[in-house]
């Protein structure tokens, strides 16, 4: 899926495409997006590891969250990158 990155918002949740929370958007850029994760090392994931973005049309219920390819559990194996 092609996502543009204006669509990926401070705030919202991430998770993994069985629906397991893998943390919280906190800082976008062009090309990846800072995710927040509880009791883990915070990661900068690459947009096109986005599969969708869910819940931001009426059809679509709940909570705007952004959907990643790759499990939760795997996200700190990945080697992507983590701020300073």
């Amino acid at each position: 899926m092609s996502v543009d990155p204006e669509q990926i918002r401070p705030g919202m949740d991430v998770v993994d495409f069985n629906g397991e929370q893998v943390g919280t958007v906190k800082a976008v850029r062009e090309a990846d997006f800072l995710i927040d994760r509880a009791f883990a090392r915070d990661v900068y994931a690459p947009i096109e590891s986005v599969h969708a973005i869910v819940g931001e049309t009426s059809t679509e219920a709940g909570h705007p969250r952004v959907v990643i390819g790759v499990a939760a559990s795997r996200v700190g194996d990945m080697g992507w990158p983590t701020p300073n």
